[in-house]
């Protein structure tokens, strides 16, 4: 009985403590921050669960790079094309351009 408890325990750490990690890993990915990763002791369970998850962190890193180079690029059009375009439209699209700024901040990749 001592050794089925003993085993018990050993087993529910090599799943718990991964558990765990991600759920910290998932907290820091929820408050913006990308330059984490889904990392766990080789000798635990959930191996592909954490490559998959790096995996997933790896492709929205990419996305975010390239929402702000598009960004970019919309500011440097806004910049030509404010001058054509009439004070409330070109506001609008500063706000937009501004709210877009804001959401790319959020994250650090």
């Amino acid at each position: 009985m001592v050794v089925i408890f003993i085993g018990g325990i050993i087993a529910l750490h090599k799943i718990a403590g991964p558990l765990y990690r991600f759920e910290k890993t998932a907290e820091a990915i929820s408050d913006g921050n990308l330059r984490v990763d889904f990392h766990i002791r080789k000798d635990d369970a959930l191996h592909q669960t954490a490559s998959s998850l790096n995996g997933m962190v790896r492709s929205l890193v990419g996305d975010i790079e390239n929402l702000k180079k598009v960004n970019a690029d919309l500011k440097k059009e806004f910049e030509t094309l404010a001058r054509t375009l009439g004070p409330d439209e070109a506001e609008k699209l500063k706000s937009m351009i501004a709210r877009l700024d804001g959401i790319l901040l959020r994250y650090k990749t």
